[in-house]
């Protein structure tokens, strides 16, 4: 009894910190469209879109030198993400270049989590429910231009899948998004976690679908 006791204390001063931390950032998707039927994530008019921005390191949360931008849509159907990134690397070298993208319809588990690289393959997880399958039938677009030395990434995700349960307009949301580097660079998010894990719902910032 007194070990259990210990473990929910020290698992409450952890809520407790990481709810008391750096304030969390939320965003807004705009409704928006025209978007072609198969929800193509190319066709969308990116200037609508609300900023995603003042991206800061995963663990402390330190204001991030790099230039980061995520910019998120909605057509009533898609939810449509522009992920960027300027770098002074000219080319990205391949699979160990990621932006993970994690939803939920609350800070807590069960919630979905979706990793992309730079050649657009994604890896689908449900973190938190009886499976660890998910099928996000997600469109992806990836663009590595070396001359302007930018990694863009562009993703549509149905409504129908995006959360453990169905998604739509008039809802909110909770999510994260996280930018992995190679050769252990320390990550960057957009809520940091401030620890050394990436998967920390309580740190999900809200997200509203506008009607």
């Amino acid at each position: 009894m007194k070990a259990g006791r210990k473990e929910y204390l020290e698992s409450k001063s952890r809520q407790e910190k990481l709810l008391e931390a750096l304030p969390l950032q939320s965003g807004r998707a705009v409704r928006i469209t025209g978007v072609s039927p198969d929800g193509d994530p190319g066709k969308v008019d990116w200037s609508k879109a609300e900023v995603l921005g003042n991206w800061r390191s995963l663990l402390k949360g330190e204001p991030s030198a790099r230039r980061l931008e995520a910019r998120v849509l909605h057509d009533g159907r898609y939810l449509y993400f522009r992920l960027q990134e300027d770098t002074n690397t000219p080319a990205f070298t391949g699979g160990e270049e990621w932006w993970q993208l994690c939803f939920g319809r609350g800070r807590s588990e069960p919630y979905h989590d979706i990793w992309v690289n730079a050649q657009a393959r994604h890896v689908d997880v449900a973190v938190g429910g009886e499976s660890r399958e998910w099928d996000s039938g997600a469109i992806v677009r990836s663009n590595v231009n070396s001359s302007s030395n930018r990694w863009e990434v562009l993703l549509a995700l149905p409504f129908a899948k995006l959360l453990p349960n169905k998604a739509q307009p008039g809802n909110t949301l909770y999510m994260n998004i996280i930018r992995h580097y190679p050769k252990n660079a320390p990550a960057l998010a957009w809520n940091p976690t401030h620890t050394t894990s990436c998967y920390e719902p309580l740190r999900f910032g809200e997200l509203t679908l506008d009607r």
